[in-house]
């Protein structure tokens, strides 16, 4: 086991024992006809389960266009999905949407993600 696959087990355990569930939701395949511009297959909502930590962003960090006072910063467990911005987020009970997603990869293997989330 190299040391990043141990720590995103350490990640994993700590988010679990105290952090809180976490449902991302997204849209996977759809099909629209260019020509009429009517939708021939209908996407699919696809869900990913996992843990995370949510918190509030500090006064600084606050700067009312890019990061309001109402969103979140979601630590996140690796998932088998990588979160994407758009998708949504339920997180004790209210859902978010993704407006952006960092990757925490010491060493090119993700070991967290942290997720701007924003009310809807």
């Amino acid at each position: 086991m190299s040391l990043y696959s141990g720590l995103t087990a350490t990640a994993a355990k700590l988010l679990l024992k105290y952090g809180q569930s976490v449902v991302l939701k997204y849209e996977t395949g759809g099909t629209i006809d260019p020509a009429t511009g009517v939708v021939t297959v209908p996407a699919t909502q696809e869900t990913v389960a996992g843990y995370g930590a949510a918190t509030r962003y500090k006064n600084a960090e606050i700067d009312g266009t890019l990061i309001k006072s109402s969103d979140q910063r979601l630590i996140l467990e690796r998932v088998a999905v990588v979160p994407q911005q758009g998708w949504r987020a339920q997180v004790s009970g209210k859902e978010y949407k993704v407006m952006d997603v960092m990757p925490v990869s010491p060493s090119g293997e993700d070991v967290i993600y942290i997720c701007q989330l924003r009310l809807n």
